[in-house]
């Protein structure tokens, strides 16, 4: 495994028998789906899917029980700086869609944002392709940070800016 302590991110290979275990329900991701800096248009849609620690429970001998949740937000304005962006997330302000299982719903913690970092964020291109769903698609979005941690001062998740993760890569 390489890391960078300095950067608290790492990357691991995978040897091709345990990817051939998960390769029928996972895929990778093309160097292509990451924008080549972070650019989003004014109030964009910024998208990242993890595990906060409250969600990942310890249920005796038969391992965990996680909930992995996606959350979208947005840039908080005329913040961060040259390394990271600042993503507005107002711990317990958060809410549960609709479509959300109720097993789930019912059981889901959003308080605690601790867990989220390694997290890939998306610019989602909604707003800058006119917000319009009968013809913006998920395929539209690109990766354009990687979630380092909360800010409790700010309320702010700090995002490591694409250009920085592509030259760490």
């Amino acid at each position: 495994m390489e890391g960078d302590p300095k950067k608290d991110v790492a990357i691991s290979p995978l040897p091709e028998d345990e990817w051939a275990k998960v390769c029928g329900r996972a895929s990778t991701l093309s160097i292509s789906r990451f924008a080549q800096i972070h650019e989003p248009v004014k109030d964009e849609l910024l998208f990242f899917r993890g595990i906060a620690g409250e969600n990942a429970n310890y249920i005796g001998n038969f391992g965990t029980d996680v909930i992995l949740s996606g959350y979208c937000s947005q840039e908080k304005h005329d913040t961060g700086d040259g390394e990271i962006f600042e993503v507005l997330w107002k711990g317990g302000q958060a809410s549960v869609t609709s479509g959300t299982d109720s097993s789930v719903r019912d059981r889901v913690l959003y308080d605690n944002p601790a867990g989220f970092s390694g997290s890939l964020v998306w610019n989602t291109r909604f707003v800058e392709l006119g917000c319009d769903l009968s013809t913006w698609t998920p395929d539209d979005a690109i990766i354009t940070g990687l979630l380092r941690r909360y800010d409790e001062a700010t309320e702010t998740l700090l995002v490591w800016r694409i250009e920085h993760v592509r030259a760490w890569l």
